[in-house]
């Protein structure tokens, strides 16, 4: 999902939302699944009645860091591994198997030295902008009179968000354009430093959109599955900490798997 996909609908709000691109953290009992078949299977049956029918659930592709040194028959424990540059990357795996600190430094480091400076760069000389979880929260509690037109046309207007997305429209790699989550609660980070931007955007990759807990219970800070994008500073924050708890009393053979949400090919 883009910030285009976004803006072009209001599709993404209520208890079966059908959005793609989104990320969700999943955990599952020890011996539950100790291949990447077996991990497909594990979750087709336990997350289907969460999501919209139409929407497919996939593996990540190197979400996590695997810790270093392992033995062949923990690394064919990890789900979608790749090595480059010395270090295994993985869609997942045995808790006790993932090197998530590394994870979390190297991509809040990277954040903060690289993204955060772009970021900076892109946006010079234009005042500080409202996130769209404030349009969207007046369109979702007066539909009648705050349509979604209105929050978009008002949001958009803003000349930070309005520079913003000029430069992922004309951008020719997508990887050089701003990450979703740059429209919403990574606009408050941003504005925090580069300290606390890069922390934000490690939280984001380690933490995804929801945690489905090792009972089936999802873990959100706004109650529902939404973009990250609709998600406040403060609720972010709330929700990377309750995470960030919740894998700390997981024992290490909790299996761990970062999966994306796609829209289906029959949808």
């Amino acid at each position: 999902m883009t910030i285009f996909d976004l803006l072009s609908s209001p599709e993404g709000h209520g208890e079966h939302p059908l959005v793609s691109g989104l990320r969700v953290v999943v955990c599952l009992p020890p011996g539950s699944c100790d291949n990447q078949a077996a991990a497909t299977t594990a979750l087709q049956t336990r997350l289907p009645a969460l999501f919209h029918p139409q929407i497919d659930l996939r593996l990540s592709e190197t979400a996590y860091l695997a810790r270093a040194g392992l033995s062949e028959p923990e690394h064919r424990q990890l789900i979608f591994a790749r090595t480059v540059d010395g270090r295994t990357g993985c869609a997942g795996g045995p808790l006790g198997l993932l090197d998530l600190p590394a994870t979390r430094d190297i991509v809040a480091a990277d954040a903060a030295r690289q993204l955060w400076q772009r970021h900076q760069t892109i946006v010079a000389g234009t005042p500080p902008a409202a996130p769209w979880s404030q349009f969207a929260d007046r369109t979702e509690a007066d539909p009648d009179h705050y349509p979604y037109a209105t929050a978009v046309c008002e949001f958009t207007a803003q000349p930070r968000i309005a520079t913003m997305i000029a430069h992922d429209e004309f951008t020719t790699d997508p990887d050089d354009r701003f990450a979703l989550d740059d429209y919403g609660p990574g606009l408050a980070a941003h504005d925090d430093g580069p300290a606390a931007y890069g922390d934000h955007r490690a939280g984001v990759l380690l933490y995804g959109d929801m945690l489905i807990g090792v009972d089936g219970r999802p873990i959100t800070s706004t109650g529902q599955l939404l973009p990250c994008t609709s998600h406040t500073w403060p609720h972010r924050q709330a929700y990377h900490q309750l995470t960030a708890a919740h894998l700390a009393e997981c024992e290490p053979r909790t299996v761990l798997l970062s999966v994306t949400l796609q829209g289906s090919e029959n949808s």
